[in-house]
């Protein structure tokens, strides 16, 4: 008996090379067979229909190879026993030959500008602004970051044994691979543990991945496994890890933070930094909450500890699986920062801004009415676009349109053909109901491919120069052992949490696609939830903001993004990009006061003068730009940039508030102070007040540090009013949760 009618949906399966022919008999008694054709077949033959469950079925086609174009699937239902039900047909879009897979944009030996090749001088690897000495297993006895060597002791691989150290034969392995933008050591070491195979190689912005393999000798039944990174004190005074976690590292002597595994971390300075980072949990043999710990010593200095076996049992466990473990490791700043990199802005929405940086991120913003996807920037009428391109161009702005890495558009041709192969069921991150439809992918190599493929073809035809790039960062979690994504232990499955190795590819890729075309050309990313630097590195604008906190936004972002907070998040200088902050006051909970203007369902569209100048004032004390968009006010942004562009912020040297006592002294919990000098003389000095309440400090200042050439001048850059200076002395008043800007002549 029949209960519905018969339906027909084809998936493809393009690395098996078949056409997968769902089948909907709609009848539920299962009396259903028959084959499924291709139109036009093209070399393909008729498949049999065969039952899975119920009324389901499934026909397999397979081709060799599809050109581009429209097919037809042709599904003809009998019963069992041969006698005709119903003919049901699909459609079939082939987007043709996948030469992305062979092209392989964007893979290349040489390092893209700004990077140098690396050096290596025996156990010395030398790559820009960093020097790693390896040591046994290839892991770093000693790093150089910024000209300050910042471990406490080399970086180890502990095995015990009945009571005693593991001893490892032939540590030190040979370099096995060089290029320009990588040096592979690799070796294998053996002991009463067993045998260990293991690679370490550095890529050319300071990437170290490092591969441990063990096979286990019968009987080994270790007490303790761990990894262990000891940190100098002074070079770890901030933590990064996620946004429920970073600022300033706690004090006190023991465990700081402990997790089961650690996926990423980052200690450093306001100048520079460490990280690390593990894909999953698979190395953990223990599985303890607490087997990744970030630990501080009697002395002073910090361990990041990663203990693998000997945390929860205490006690000798037989290893009878082989153990792996893959691990990143890189110091930071990845790369310099450009020449006058304070000047860049978006000017995609308002034709300010001085000659240089100018850049026009995100407009127009990929809508039903011009665009045909979300996550790629093709659009419905070329011939417009390009006219759009050019015009932006003709003004000196560099254009960047809408991007994301990390999902796909389920209509386009590529991507509906590739679906089955592509999409990640596992990632909470898709629309199929919006005009501009989209859904998670996994990082997988052909993924990858096309993805760098496709925004080099639009590169090329519309004169793209970068990217803004969304959801910036490691995002996704994917289980596809057959790509290496995600391991089985004990029957049972568990997917990658962090494929941070994956997704850089994909970025790094990117990033050398779009400098082959343009040494010049951008990339943004809006990395609100993921500041990872192996992943950003091959990103020249760190957008952060938006929604990057826990609880509602008031009228005080200091209650949601303290200032350590701010020092170990957004400001990208220590791990290596260009900050810039993208405020979020559409769904801020504000009263009346503090509203220019409002949507239509109430919520604010543009805050005060006043409250724009509330964050402002935050950017300017921590050097962090901004992207103004999201409800600050035009007036105040008028004012903001006008004052920028006029004292010339390109050549200024920078001195923050929690390093520059010698400068501006008499600062306090309540009063935070920084300055941007220029080469010959000359500041502009921020007076932040971070109370609700009027605050007068009097400040210690030294002006002929600050001052040009000529007698001391000192006004309030907005309002030009002189400002009266005590020899060595500013008292100042300054408004709450505000600020005050003088300029110094």
């Amino acid at each position: 008996m029949s209960f519905a009618e018969p339906t027909a949906t084809v998936v493809p399966d393009p690395r098996n090379k078949t056409l997968v022919v769902k089948i909907d008999s709609g009848d539920r008694s299962g009396n259903f067979a028959g084959q499924a054709r291709l139109e036009p077949a093209v070399g393909t033959t008729p498949a049999p229909i065969v039952q899975t469950e119920g009324r389901f079925g499934e026909a397999r086609i397979s081709y060799e190879d599809l050109a581009e174009g429209e097919y037809e699937i042709i599904a003809e239902l009998t019963t069992k026993d041969g006698q005709p039900k119903a003919t049901v047909k699909a459609k079939l879009v082939v987007p043709g030959p996948p030469v992305w897979l062979t092209e392989k944009v964007g893979v290349s030996d040489t390092p893209p500008p700004p990077w140098t090749p690396v050096q290596v001088t025996g156990n010395n690897v030398k790559v820009w602004g960093r020097q790693y000495t390896l040591g046994a297993f290839g892991l770093p006895e000693k790093i150089i970051t910024q000209g300050r060597s910042i471990l406490a002791g080399p970086v180890t691989l502990r095995c015990i044994q009945d009571g005693k150290e593991i001893l490892w034969s032939d540590t030190t392995g040979s370099v096995t691979g060089k290029t320009p933008a990588k040096v592979v050591r690799a070796g294998t070491s053996t002991s009463a543990l067993g045998r260990m195979t293991w690679r370490a190689a550095v890529e050319f912005d300071g990437f170290m991945l490092f591969d441990f393999q063990l096979a286990p000798s019968a009987g080994a039944e270790p007490e303790l496994m761990e990894l262990r990174v000891p940190i100098k004190k002074q070079y770890a005074t901030l933590i990064y890890k996620s946004y429920s976690t970073r600022g300033l590292l706690p004090k006190g002597e023991g465990v700081l933070w402990k997790a089961n595994y650690g996926r990423y971390w980052w200690l450093g300075t306001d100048d520079f930094g460490l990280c690390g980072a593990t894909e999953h949990a698979g190395a953990m043999i223990d599985r303890a909450d607490d087997a990744f710990r970030i630990v501080r010593e009697a002395n002073g200095d910090v361990s990041v500890v990663y203990r693998f076996l000997g945390q929860r049992q205490r006690q000798r466990q037989r290893l009878t699986e082989p153990w792996k473990l893959r691990w990143i490791l890189m110091a930071t700043p990845t790369k310099p920062l450009p020449k006058n990199w304070r000047l860049w802005r978006d000017v995609g929405r308002a034709e300010e801004g001085p000659a240089v940086g100018r850049l026009c991120v995100a407009s127009p913003w990929p809508n039903p009415a011009q665009f045909q996807y979300f996550s790629f920037p093709v659009v419905k009428d070329p011939e417009w676009y390009r006219g759009y391109v050019k015009a932006k161009h003709e003004q000196g702005i560099k254009v960047l349109p809408y991007s994301m890495f990390v999902t796909m558009p389920p209509k386009m041709p590529e991507c509906a053909f590739y679906r089955r192969e592509w999409a990640n069921p596992l990632m909470a991150l898709a629309d199929l109901a919006r005009p501009l439809s989209y859904e998670a992918v996994r990082p997988i190599p052909s993924w990858i491919d096309f993805m760098v493929w496709k925004h080099r073809e639009l590169a090329k035809e519309y004169g793209h120069d970068g990217l803004y790039v969304d959801f910036a960062g490691v995002y996704g979690t994917v289980f596809a052992p057959e790509y290496g994504f995600g391991y089985v232990r004990d029957g049972k499955e568990y997917p990658t949490l962090f494929p941070v190795c994956a997704v850089r590819e994909m970025w790094k890729r990117v990033y050398t696609m779009f400098k082959s075309l343009n040494p010049d050309s951008v990339i943004v990313g809006h990395d609100s939830q993921a500041v990872h630097a192996p992943v950003l590195s091959f990103c020249d604008v760190w957008l952060n903001g938006e929604g990057n906190w826990l609880g509602p936004l008031y009228d005080n972002y200091l209650q949601v993004l303290p200032l350590d907070e701010l020092r170990a998040a957004f400001r990208a200088q220590p791990h290596g990009g260009i900050p810039w902050w993208l405020p979020q006051w559409y769904g801020a909970i504000l009263e009346d006061k503090d509203v220019a203007k409002f949507q239509a369902n109430g919520k604010p569209s543009q805050v005060t003068i006043e409250k724009s100048h509330h964050l402002f004032g935050l950017g300017l004390l921590s050097d962090i730009g901004f992207w103004p968009i999201c409800g600050m006010n035009s007036e105040a942004r008028q004012q903001y940039y006008a004052i920028m562009d006029e004292f010339g912020m390109g050549d200024v040297n920078f001195y923050g508030y929690w390093d520059n006592a010698w400068l501006i002294g008499g600062q306090s919990d309540a009063i935070k102070a920084s300055v941007y000098r220029k080469p010959k003389g000359g500041a502009l000095v921020v007076v932040y007040n971070v109370t609700r309440e009027v605050q007068t400090p009097t400040l210690r200042v030294n002006w002929e540090r600050l001052k040009g050439p000529g007698e001391l001048q000192v006004v309030d850059a907005y309002t030009r009013k002189p400002v009266e200076t005590d020899t060595g002395n500013l008292t100042i008043e300054v408004p709450p949760l505000n600020y005050r800007l003088l300029w110094v002549e």
